[in-house]
């Protein structure tokens, strides 16, 4: 009985130990690795402690997560070298960056391939108008695989009123009171969302009984 004991609390060491390193190499938050599980930050949190044991099928979640397989998860071994979260942020920063840089140089591309072209700059510029909410979408996809919500939120409100403008300045005069029709109601939609993103969920997984 003993051993039983000492056996089941080692393996809870190693793999809140586990748990720990590969949450931390990736750069997320405990909160981030319980929502990504839909279980709540506590439960997350005593695993890594060792005070709880995830079932088979978190652990499997999790090592999907982590990019290994479960029994590395679930065994003792000597770790790699820890990417820090710094690191890791500096990383997706500059290629959300990059990925931004990238709409600009196509929009300077295009706009000199127009131009010489047509002969004309006259109205050209707009095509820079349009990258900025080209901009934002590129950078609302990393967002939502890396950023918070509020950044989301930020973004999708740049790319409605971005576009309203581009639009407002292609379309006729005769036009533009339809920018606010649809763009009033995609804003409030967006802070509805937000709002309602803060709240729980009904339909939220209860805790297995540890």
């Amino acid at each position: 009985m003993c051993y039983r004991v000492l056996v089941e609390e080692t393996r809870k060491k190693v793999i809140s130990k586990n748990i720990t390193h590969y949450r931390k190499s990736l750069g997320i938050t405990q909160a981030e690795l319980a929502k990504r599980l839909k279980y709540s930050d506590k439960a997350v949190s005593k695993w890594e402690r060792g005070e709880a044991l995830p079932d088979i099928s978190v652990l499997n979640q999790m090592a999907g997560i982590f990019g290994i397989s479960i029994d590395k998860l679930c065994q003792e071994h000597e770790y790699e070298k820890t990417v820090f979260k710094t690191n890791v942020g500096k990383k997706r920063f500059l290629i959300a960056i990059m990925s931004a840089g990238l709409v600009w140089l196509v929009a300077t591309a295009l706009f000199a391939f127009v131009a010489i072209i047509l002969g004309d700059y006259t109205n050209l510029w707009k095509i820079f108008v349009w990258a900025v909410p080209a901009t934002a979408i590129v950078l609302l996809v990393f967002n939502c695989l890396w950023g918070k919500r509020i950044g989301t939120f930020t973004l999708v409100s740049i790319i409605i009123w971005t576009s309203a403008l581009s639009f407002y300045l292609s379309i006729p005069a005769t036009l533009i009171h339809l920018l606010f029709a649809v763009c009033v109601p995609l804003q409030i939609l967006a802070i509805l969302w937000f709002f309602y993103r803060h709240l729980k969920s009904p339909f939220k997984r209860k805790q297995p009984k540890s």
